[in-house]
């Protein structure tokens, strides 16, 4: 009976312990997160592939600057001449670009951050903004320090300023930067939302927006979504679920699974929060999902299940009615050890 009991508190179950359930639950949720850690990126780096120039000079056939040494660099960037401003920020740009060992903690001791953030509003040279903004992007993927050196030094706001710009290059590099800047921590991303960064972040997502555009939006609206200690407050997540029901219903693989990622993440808490997935008509969706050939898509949809059936009876009924259980014979013998594990765990809940 001992025995019984025990195993009966590793899942939901009417009548035991709530507090005592949380917990296990969240310890059950993070070792099921240590095999899937990479699953998705908290920061990423932008790679220069070959030789890069701005997409906005490719439009216009301008051939790339030359790349300049670190002194050229600093004195450029430092200087007074407009016309050097560009290509020094491009050769500081390609620096940082490199697949390995960016120099971040050099081009930061050189001094030139502050001014690359204040190339960050010169709207009269979007050429000079992408490069600054994608030179700080990449400083802004890399350690703890590092990105919050760029927070310190107060590209958040001209950031968000940006991803209004009517240059789409211009506002697509914000966005990964912000993205960067949310996936530091849960302090970073409270700070992105106090400054109001995602009403400009939902205006984005428009049928008319180009899939590569739209992974960088979806990624870091669910950076937006991530991180439990403390969680985002309650009023932003929902001013999110609209887009994010919408997102679940593209083609394209990379936004589906940033977007179940982000509802697995607020599904990750309190029932109310659960709750408020339900309402916006989710659930359907993600159960189809279950069943999607990509194990990236089925990872998160399946974890969103499973947080979605630790709520109270009405909640877990809710993914029954949604024929949820159809999916599960297939994932049960799935060929990743993960997705069993997860679905193992989803079933229990259920039948606790």
């Amino acid at each position: 009976m001992a025995s019984r009991d025990n195993r009966l508190k590793a899942y939901k179950n009417k009548g035991k312990d709530t507090d005592d359930l949380r917990r296990r639950r969240q310890e059950t949720s993070v070792e099921l997160r240590k095999a899937k850690k990479d699953d998705q990126l908290s920061k990423r780096r932008n790679l220069s592939l070959g030789e890069s120039v701005s997409p906005l000079r490719d439009q216009n056939q301008t051939p790339a600057a030359p790349t300049l040494t670190m002194v050229e660099i600093v004195q450029g960037i430092q200087g007074t001449d407009k016309n050097i401003w560009f290509p020094a920020t491009q050769s500081a740009r390609r620096l940082l670009s490199r697949e390995r060992n960016p120099p971040i903690n050099d081009i930061i001791e050189t001094g030139i951050l502050p001014r690359l953030v204040t190339f960050l509003d010169h709207n009269d040279n979007p050429d000079l903004q992408f490069e600054a903004a994608w030179a700080l992007t990449n400083i802004a993927s890399g350690t703890s320090q590092q990105t919050r050196t760029v927070v310190g030094l107060g590209a958040v706001a001209p950031f968000i300023r940006l991803l209004r710009s009517a240059n789409q290059s211009v506002a697509e590099q914000a966005v990964w930067a912000l993205g960067n800047i949310a996936g530091d921590g849960a302090d970073m991303r409270d700070l992105l939302i106090k400054e109001g960064c995602i009403e400009p972040l939902l205006s984005l997502i428009t049928p008319k927006t180009p899939p590569a555009f739209l992974r960088n939006v979806t990624w870091t609206l669910s950076n937006l979504c991530r991180n439990k200690n403390p969680p985002p407050p309650f009023e932003a997540l929902k001013q999110c679920l609209p887009a994010l029901a919408q997102l679940v219903h593209h083609t394209d693989k990379e936004v589906l699974s940033d977007a179940c990622w982000a509802i697995s993440y607020i599904t990750d808490g309190t029932n109310d929060k659960i709750q408020a997935v339900i309402d916006i008509g989710i659930v359907p969706r993600l159960v189809f999902l279950l069943g999607h050939e990509e194990v990236s898509v089925v990872t998160p949809a399946l974890r969103s299940i499973g947080n979605i059936v630790t709520g109270d009876d009405s909640q877990t009924q809710n993914a029954l009615d949604n024929k949820m259980l159809g999916a599960f014979p297939r994932l049960l013998t799935h060929t990743k050890h993960s997705i069993q594990k997860e679905a193992c765990w989803t079933i229990s809940n259920v039948t606790a």
